[in-house]
């Protein structure tokens, strides 16, 4: 990203066409962190509820990892 011409950042959750992960809630500060969490929906039916969530914690100044804990 060049900071002159690019404002923000965004995530590639990099995954195979048709797993759908998404972010379904609003992301949160907390401890200096930006928390989120995504979902992918089981892929026998994308309309049900079945599925995993990752709940993430990144730099909300950079977009990249936090190099320490979180305080709450």
């Amino acid at each position: 990203m060049h900071a002159t011409t690019n404002r923000g950042w965004y995530i590639d959750f990099d995954l195979p066409a048709g797993t759908g992960e998404r972010m379904m809630t609003p992301n949160f500060l907390l401890g200096g962190a930006l928390f989120g969490i995504s979902f992918t929906p089981d892929a026998s039916d994308p309309c049900q509820p079945e599925g995993s969530s990752s709940l993430w914690a990144i730099n909300p100044f950079t977009g990249g990892r936090i190099n320490q804990g979180i305080r709450c």
